[in-house]
């Protein structure tokens, strides 16, 4: 759900559990930035992948990632779109940027689409194919001055002539070093042919020598005017220039033999030096078109030979007669002074003779530990023929696996479907339990509330015991009371009994037993009377 599309506004977009919100900064970080906010309700772990789109008229050189804001979670690619992948635990709740170079911060607004978010398993590949993702360096200067480690961006004032300047010297640094991987283009995987144009080049150069000076019979005349010839009647027609002919020969024979030199490829500037002037010109050819075309007033002078100018120039030569400006004025003439090309090919043929020597070294090496190449496939066959059986062993074990499963399969059809029934009879005997949990309930219900009756009654009946005990305390009380009187007055009648028996006892003295007697008798009967 999208809240807005002002600069100043916050995108909100939910999928998933995860809650996102977007915004652009403009002014929180050394350059402007768009800033996510994710937000997870869910209740697991988990791994999401939030994609967002840039402008496609932006350059994502001009896109970066902050290093203090899970730098380390971010891709971008060439499709103009980034990438941010996590995994947030339970109620994260995590903040990332990434930073947009420009001088327009009002653009803001075009980076705040809806992104998307969605859950993908830990294991899951990156969208998009590798080759669109776009390296480190492309936006290092954004990390840079997003991190703080950079004052400035390219391309303003001093810093923007220093960026063109580097700039500038990194592409003639990079001129230099594809021009010199070109000259160094020396590997030992080329093909024999190869190796057969790099030896007929050397011949080529070590064959120059003076005899090369009849290439150009009008530069020959113009050097020996003053050293053997006299004067020439008519002027001589170059041949149509040998030279260039023999060389463009020699390079389509090079091209037939599918050689590509890589000083041509690097500078055709040096293809002249490159190709060798043909050495065929022979003297008996000189000769024939010296004595057709040009009249020697004289004859050639002492140290001069018969066969022409350029067998008396090539005697001279070899007799060392001809004067170094001579000499100079010929090397210029028949373009001859081509060190540097020479030197560049006994560079790479020395260059690639000593890569050879390193090979052929670690070749016999090679075959010392490992043996030819014989008994190296014979080796490789045994291992094979191990491999083989090895394979078939597993297959064996692979199709006895298969028939395990397959019983495995019937036995888990048939524990499941037991499980199926026992779980039929569980749910019947949890049904009949429940019913009988229930009536157990209502009796016990019942119970309860005859239980609670008892317990009123017995409240009643220990009242009623309270009050009976009340009252036989009361009666104890009082049949004390009564005992203890009858208690006092059996003891004033024992008193009186004792008194009596004195008073007969007395009588019983004074008057003997016949009248005490009768005494006792009238006097029992008082003593009864009195008693009663």
């Amino acid at each position: 759900m999208n809240q807005g599309s002002d600069i100043d506004d916050t995108v909100v977009v939910q999928g998933d559990g995860v809650t996102v919100e977007k915004r652009f900064a403009a002014d929180e970080f050394p350059v402007p930035a768009v800033s996510f906010t994710l937000r997870t309700e869910r209740d697991d772990p988990a791994e999401f992948r939030l994609v967002d789109d840039i402008p496609e008229d932006f350059p994502m050189d001009r896109v970066g990632f902050h290093p203090e804001y899970e730098s380390e979670h971010w891709t971008a690619y060439q499709d103009h779109r980034v990438e941010y992948r996590r995994r947030l635990e339970p109620g994260e709740e995590v903040t990332t940027v990434y930073g947009i170079r420009t001088d327009d911060p009002s653009r803001g607004e075009e980076f705040l689409g809806e992104p998307s978010i969605e859950e993908v398993a830990e294991d899951a590949d990156p969208v998009g194919d590798v080759a669109d993702v776009i390296g480190e360096d492309s936006s290092k200067v954004v990390r840079d001055v997003l991190s703080g480690e950079r004052d400035a961006i390219p391309g303003d004032g001093d810093e923007a002539n220093a960026t063109m300047e580097s700039d500038s010297a990194a592409d003639a640094d990079d001129s230099r070093l594809n021009l010199a991987a070109a000259e160094d283009d020396l590997g030992l995987g080329g093909s024999d042919e190869d190796e057969q144009a790099d030896d007929v080049a050397a011949d080529e150069a070590d064959d120059v020598t003076d005899d090369d000076a009849s290439a150009d019979d009008d530069a020959i005349a113009e050097a020996v005017g003053g050293s053997g010839v006299d004067s020439i009647t008519e002027p001589v027609e170059p041949p149509a220039d040998e030279s260039d002919t023999d060389a463009e020969s020699s390079v389509a024979d090079d091209e037939d033999l599918g050689i590509d030199d890589p000083l041509a490829d690097a500078d055709d500037a040096d293809a002249s030096f490159d190709e060798e002037p043909s050495t065929d010109v022979d003297g008996s050819d000189v000769d024939t078109e010296v004595d057709d075309d040009v009249n020697v007033g004289e004859p050639v002078a002492a140290g001069g030979a018969a066969g022409g100018v350029a067998a008396a120039l090539a005697a001279e030569l070899r007799a060392g007669d001809v004067s170094d400006e001579d000499r100079e004025l010929l090397k210029r003439e028949l373009e001859l002074d081509h060190s540097t090309s020479v030197d560049a090919r006994v560079s790479r043929l020395q260059s690639k003779v000593e890569d050879l020597g390193a090979y052929t070294d670690a070749l016999e090496e090679f075959i010392d530990e490992n043996g030819t190449a014989d008994e190296l496939v014979e080796g490789l066959r045994a291992d094979v023929t191990e491999v083989r059986e090895a394979l078939d062993a597993v297959e064996a074990d692979v199709a006895d696996a298969e028939e395990e499963r397959s019983d495995l399969s019937d036995d888990v059809a048939d524990v499941r479907a037991t499980v199926e029934n026992v779980t039929d009879e569980v749910t019947e005997r949890a049904e009949e339990l429940e019913a009988s949990v229930a009536e157990v309930r209502s009796e016990v219900d019942d119970l309860a509330d005859e239980v609670a009756e008892e317990d009123d009654a017995v409240a009643e009946v220990r009242d009623g015991m309270a009050d009976v005990e009340d009252e036989l305390e009361s009666i104890s009380a009082m049949l004390d009371d009564e005992v203890g009187e009858l208690r006092a007055e059996l003891a004033e009648v024992r008193t009186e009994l004792e008194e009596f028996e004195e008073f007969r006892d007395r009588l019983s003295s004074v008057f003997g037993p016949g009248g005490a007697a009768a005494a006792g008798g009238d006097g029992a009967d008082d003593a009864n009377e009195d008693a009663e």
